[in-house]
């Protein structure tokens, strides 16, 4: 729900594409407006879609993974109604078996952050998380390491009234 209305997005095929569609009611439950947000080339599957939701509920992102190797990503502003950057987002194989995706968070800025543990330091008693960053402007990369701290039962959360992530453990 976001301004008196409920957005529904859903996927479907149409000839050789995967489309996205977002359909929005009002509070009486009326169809007001029907938007087809992107077509992306037919997948050989039908893909398990993920969403995201800023905190605000201004926009929201969409993302599936395909055949382990990339994960597809868009985000939709609601306000606007239409998709503000994709991303393909491709493993790299050659570090694959060493990064352990732990989380994907959406903030109210429009930007996904994807976090890494880094299993090789973490077994040399050394944790690193490395942070990916996906916007409109692009991709950007962090490495947080931290040596003689030893944190169990991590979970990050975005703090978006400080413009911060958060590690707790």
């Amino acid at each position: 729900t976001y301004k008196q209305s409920i957005y529904t997005i859903y996927s479907y095929i149409q000839k050789s594409e995967l489309c996205y569609k977002l359909w929005i009611f009002d509070s009486n439950l009326d169809l007001q407006d029907s938007i087809t947000l992107t077509c992306l080339n037919k997948q050989a599957f039908n893909p398990s879609i993920k969403v995201l939701t800023s905190e605000d509920k201004s926009s929201i992102l969409i993302y599936y993974q395909y055949l382990d190797i990339n994960i597809q990503f868009f985000a939709i502003d609601l306000n606007t109604k239409s998709v503000i950057w994709k991303y393909n987002w491709e493993f790299d194989l050659e570090h694959k078996d060493s990064q352990d995706l732990l989380k994907i968070l959406f903030d109210n800025k429009k930007r996904a952050t994807l976090i890494f543990n880094d299993i090789k330091q973490h077994n040399k008693n050394t944790q690193q998380f490395n942070l990916f960053g996906l916007s409109k402007t692009g991709m950007t990369e962090n490495n947080i390491l931290l040596h003689s701290i030893e944190i169990y039962n991590t979970d990050w959360f975005i703090d978006n009234n400080n413009n911060a992530l958060l590690l707790l453990g």
